[in-house]
């Protein structure tokens, strides 16, 4: 479980993608090499107990994550603890994209590092759903139409 190291170039594209934001990593024990533009690294457990703090950025390495425990803690992140959520893991991208998907997570990226497939997946809550058309003034109950119509 833990002898896969995270390909530098995954690791490129998150740091591109946070643009010198505050990265919150969530890796339990023994963990990769962390990177030096991480600002805080929390286990799993801890941040299932977490309540206080609000990161711009997480990041799940799915790898050094207990898998009993990674859909409550990506949930949990998502939800309290970040704004924006990144989760990179390797294996089957079919059944990890379902799993990631079924919390919400886009994915961004498939890339290939030495015979192993790692994704990207994303969330952000201010792009998850885009502004639905009706959702404007115009149908919904204006105070300037109150005289004007009876419904």
């Amino acid at each position: 479980m833990h002898s896969e190291t995270i390909p530098g170039e995954l690791l490129q594209q998150i740091r591109k993608a946070t643009a010198d934001r505050e990265v919150l990593l969530i890796a339990d024990t023994p963990t990769p090499p962390i990177p030096d533009w991480v600002a805080c690294h929390i286990s799993s457990q801890h941040a299932l107990q977490e309540t206080a703090s609000q990161y711009a950025i997480g990041l799940v390495l799915t790898p050094w994550v207990d898998d009993t425990q990674l859909d409550a803690v990506i949930a949990r992140l998502r939800d309290l603890l970040v704004k924006e959520l990144w989760v990179l893991h390797p294996g089957d991208m079919a059944e990890q994209t379902e799993r990631m998907g079924a919390l919400g997570l886009r994915c961004k990226h498939v890339v290939d590092v030495e015979g192993q497939s790692w994704g990207v997946n994303h969330f952000d809550l201010r792009r998850y759903k885009k502004t639905p058309h009706w959702l404007n003034s115009r149908y919904w109950a204006n105070p300037e139409l109150w005289n004007r119509f009876r419904w």
